[in-house]
């Protein structure tokens, strides 16, 4: 019998295809018992108990979500990438009445410091810390893995932010880490000055000067975020009139070119744009209870129309 040998190395590579996708399984998901064991291992507190509400992510994670209030009043969240075996952050409600004073920087940065390392391990050592937001009893720092990659970006290391209260405790915590594929640097053919370029085409407003260019890389995507702008609104004490028109944010594509998006916003570092946009200008300060007059005017004449119609159909009927 004659023996078709390329057709036998074809079926022969067909079955052993077959026999590694029977033999080799896919990862398995974490249990809610081993969910509940993770997130009491990375943050001290035993959700043992609840039940977890299940989330499909776009890209496929699953995601388990404990909460210690699922009727939805106010409780505690945690959540945990159930695919990945990882957290992605929690948010949770204070233990104690906390101080009504907020934490000082350094203070802080110790506490995030302290969590990032117990939830993200040695790599939380790398993080550079700054503070996002202030208020009255609380901060929040964000920690970034230094930039790599040429040209320079964010995005192929951990982020982290962390809310801490006056008294140490933290108030959410979140972490974003990228997957040994989205570490790698993507090609960037669209140079910082070219995206500018674009971005000063796209916008028809007359922010031109370049307040920022950065390059971020981030689930397989690499883009540069342009943030436009009039220079002099950005030292406090400027004329708040100066600034009714807002500056405004291109994000570009760096291998393409394309504008994915422009956002909008009011001049980072300054006060008085909020307080213009809700301050009557002298054009309109003498217009602005008019509409309530008017509407209380037709009331009245509708009123009037209805009584008149009243008396003459009891004046009828008499």
């Amino acid at each position: 019998m004659r023996i078709n040998q390329p057709g036998v190395v074809a079926l022969a590579a067909v079955l052993a295809l077959v026999a590694s996708c029977v033999i080799t399984p896919a990862a398995a998901e974490l249990s809610e018992t081993e969910a509940a064991a993770l997130v009491l291992d990375k943050t001290g507190v035993s959700v043992e108990g609840l039940e977890a509400s299940r989330t499909e992510r776009p890209d496929g994670d699953v995601v388990l979500t404990f909460r210690t209030n699922p009727s939805g009043g106010p409780g505690s969240s945690y959540y945990v990438n159930a695919t990945s075996g990882t957290i992605p952050g929690w948010s949770a409600l204070p233990q104690s009445e906390h101080s009504e004073s907020a934490p000082s920087e350094e203070s802080a940065e110790a506490v995030a410091l302290a969590t990032a390392r117990k939830v993200l391990g040695p790599e939380a050592d790398s993080l550079v810390w700054r503070v996002s937001r202030r208020g009255d009893a609380m901060l929040t720092l964000d920690g970034e893995a230094p930039m790599a990659g040429e040209p320079p970006r964010r995005g192929l290391g951990p982020e982290v932010s962390v809310t801490v209260l006056g008294d140490g405790s933290v108030l959410r915590y979140g972490q974003y880490v990228p997957t040994d594929a989205d570490r790698v640097p993507l090609p960037v053919t669209v140079s910082a000055d070219r995206a500018v370029e674009i971005a000063r085409a796209a916008d028809t407003g007359p922010r031109k000067d370049l307040i920022y260019a950065a390059l971020e890389q981030r689930r397989g995507r690499v883009r540069w975020t342009v943030h436009l702008g009039d220079a002099n609104v950005l030292l406090r004490g400027a004329d708040p009139e100066s600034q009714k028109y807002p500056s405004v944010k291109f994000t570009i594509d760096a291998q393409s070119g394309e504008v994915i998006n422009m956002a909008r916003a009011r001049s980072e570092g300054t006060d008085e744009g909020e307080r213009v946009a809700s301050t009557p200008t002298a054009s309109t300060k003498g217009r602005t209870r008019w509409p309530a007059v008017t509407g209380l005017a037709i009331l009245c004449l509708v009123a009037a129309v209805v009584v008149g119609l009243a008396r003459r159909r009891a004046n009828a009927t008499a």
